[in-house]
């Protein structure tokens, strides 16, 4: 699979000038193949019914919330298939000859790229004692705290300020967030 720049420019939202230049390296999409470089692709999100219920609850109960942003989420995760990727452009081989890179991590545009780290992120949660909800696939439950997330953007709510940190603080330790 070829290798594709995704370039991003971030603006201030007041002054609308640029305060960071973002590149990130992707997979060419179009170029994967069902059953070669992929089987699913399809990765759950919490509903906006449930995300609005639990922000009631919380309002109603006066419980703390934290908004949690993990770095680099998707890489985070194993790749599910031997995958590689031709040397993006403007990369050249010492002796000249043609190289390709094989993908230990799961990286974005991939099109399982969302359900590899849903299942990646699930795994980790459980090993943290979190059970999933019945109802929803991307809420989950720890004694009094509720995680829920959508696509690479997570919030936790509880009673308890300290509880939530410290849950934060364990969750860290096995996925790197900010």
């Amino acid at each position: 699979m070829d290798a594709v720049w995704s370039m991003k420019r971030k603006r201030d939202i007041l002054t609308r000038k640029v305060y960071k230049w973002k590149a990130r390296l992707n997979v060419h999409r179009g170029q994967q193949e069902y059953t070669f470089n992929f089987y699913e692709t399809y990765a759950p999100v919490v509903s906006w019914y449930a995300i609005r219920l639990l922000f009631t609850l919380m309002l109603l109960n006066n419980w703390f919330s934290r908004q949690i942003d993990f770095i680099l989420a998707y890489p985070q995760a194993d790749v599910e298939f031997d995958t590689y990727m031709r040397l993006p452009h403007g990369v050249t081989s010492t002796n000249g000859k043609s190289k390709v890179l094989k993908l230990l991590k799961n990286i974005y545009d991939q099109k399982q790229a969302g359900r590899v780290f849903f299942l990646y992120l699930k795994e980790k949660l459980e090993m943290l004692n979190y059970v999933q909800s019945e109802i929803d696939d991307c809420i989950f439950y720890k004694d009094e705290i509720i995680f829920c997330f959508y696509v690479d953007d997570r919030i936790m709510i509880g009673p308890d300020e300290n509880k939530i940190d410290i849950e934060i603080r364990m969750l860290n330790k096995e996925c790197k967030i900010e």
